[in-house]
């Protein structure tokens, strides 16, 4: 089984609210050699704007992105799925795509009637590439070059990693550049740190970083959390019984005698603050993990090999503690609340049926007209909202006027919301981000940014008419 090393280019960072634009990606074999690759661009969704920021970094442009000519959002994530699926099995990597590329990828696969877990399911696995060059630092410092921030610290900017190793990178904030990147850093890694790289693999698929936590029960995380490196030592002490991808585990820098002192009340409280005695571990994101005789005693925060396991022995000793301790974190988990909105429902329970899967799939096979009929079909009200929706996009004409004049409706309510809070960009933000952007900048105030604010104008006017009519 080989890889696939991707990258993306949005309109901006909400992961429910904003879209993919570009994506880019290189499958390789086992041993990184590439075997080929894709590359697709496609024009924005009517309700969705990019941040000026995004164009900025990116240098996309309004008249770009509305190109007729370029595929639609639609087109563009079929064409991923159908790709995903040729290159399956598979380990997908990318660079901060487990916390962003992963999560833009699952929205445009969801919100297009796919199957949205294609990288982590039939075979599948995720790792990202941003954590192995943290750990790469933390744990081996000859493995991998560094350029420092004016702090002093390592920057783990991909272009400043990718200069500091010698790899060329013709365009940054470019998909395919920046997976060419990826896709050296990665070779790196692989030949100077051969045993950190199989690891790194290892736990790229769930069920491998459970069975290590369950087997091992004292081990060493490494995790990177506001800015700073964290080389935990932890003893596993059980499984989130509802949501079971969620590992707790103690740390063994903490004083059980005053964690087993403290009343109930206490101890959830406790269980909330900095530093968390119970840590999370969540095996479905590629943790980093490390028997505890692999890792040297000098990332250990003091302690030797022998203590350490003889306090994790205490804990599987104090059974009392353990069950109080699950109890407190289980409690502790945060609940979201059902959003209305159909974007931050992806997660929502259940997951789509047998039929309904079957109904996505056949919806993909079949002409516009026959479409319709299975989007009213789906048993998951999701999938039905989204399917109009595509519809709406994809053949507009296929949708009774009233239904046509409905969603024309929703979409300028959304596009001029101007209360707060909001959970996406409107005419009214950012065109107020544009005209920051002239008076900070009144010499050097883009052209492409006076186009944006002209194509917000227009937009704005043809918001109104249809809340007119």
């Amino acid at each position: 089984m080989g890889f696939v090393v991707y990258d993306l280019e949005t309109t901006g960072l909400l992961k429910n609210f904003d879209q993919i634009v570009q994506f880019a990606a290189i499958q390789t074999d086992v041993d990184l050699n590439e075997i080929s690759r894709a590359e697709f661009r496609c024009r924005l969704l009517p309700h969705i704007l990019p941040s000026p920021a995004a164009l900025e970094i990116t240098s996309a442009t309004i008249s770009g992105l509305t190109n007729p000519e370029s595929l639609s959002f639609y087109e563009m994530s079929c064409r991923i799925a159908e790709l995903f699926s040729r290159w399956t099995p598979t380990v997908f990597l990318g660079f901060n795509s487990i916390r962003f590329d992963e999560e833009f990828i699952r929205q445009a696969l969801f919100q297009c009637l796919h199957w949205p877990f294609a990288t982590n399911t039939n075979g599948n696995s995720r790792a990202d590439v941003l954590n192995l060059c943290r750990a790469a630092s933390a744990l081996d410092s000859t493995s991998i070059r560094f350029l420092r921030n004016s702090n002093g610290r390592a920057s783990f900017r991909l272009v400043d990693l990718a200069s500091a190793n010698g790899i060329a990178i013709s365009k940054s904030h470019n998909a395919m550049a920046d997976a060419e990147a990826t896709l050296g850093l990665c070779k790196i890694v692989s030949q100077r740190v051969p045993d950190l790289w199989s690891n790194f693999l290892r736990f790229s698929q769930k069920a491998a970083a459970a069975e290590f936590l369950e087997h091992e029960k004292v081990f060493v995380r490494y995790d990177y959390f506001r800015g700073e490196e964290r080389i935990d030592v932890l003893a596993f002490i059980g499984v989130n019984d509802e949501r079971p991808n969620i590992h707790y585990c103690l740390d063994l820098n903490q004083d059980l005698e005053v964690l087993q002192n403290l009343a109930d009340d206490e101890l959830l409280e406790r269980l909330k603050r900095e530093p968390w005695p119970v840590r999370r571990i969540k095996v479905n994101t590629a943790p980093l993990l490390f028997s505890l005789s692999d890792v040297l005693p000098e990332h250990l925060n003091g302690f030797d090999h022998a203590q350490l396991n003889a306090k994790a022995q205490m804990i599987f000793q104090n059974q009392v503690l353990v069950d109080r301790l699950m109890r407190a974190a289980r409690k502790s988990e945060f609940l979201y609340e059902k959003s209305p909105h159909v974007e931050r429902q992806i997660y929502d329970p259940p997951f789509f049926s047998a039929e309904d899967r079957s109904r996505m799939q056949l919806f993909h096979s079949v002409n516009w007209q026959d479409r319709v009929k299975i989007v009213s079909e789906f048993d998951d009200e999701r999938l039905r909202r989204l399917g109009r929706r595509l519809i709406f996009y994809e053949c507009p004409e296929l949708l009774p006027e009233k239904a046509r004049k409905g969603i024309e409706r929703q979409i300028a309510e959304r596009l001029l919301n101007n209360s707060e809070p909001l959970t996406w960009l409107t005419i009214p933000q950012v065109i107020g981000q544009l005209d920051k952007l002239r008076d900070e900048n009144k010499e050097e105030y883009k052209a492409e940014f006076l186009q944006y604010r002209n194509y917000l104008n227009d937009l704005s006017e043809k918001c109104r008419q249809s809340l007119r009519e």
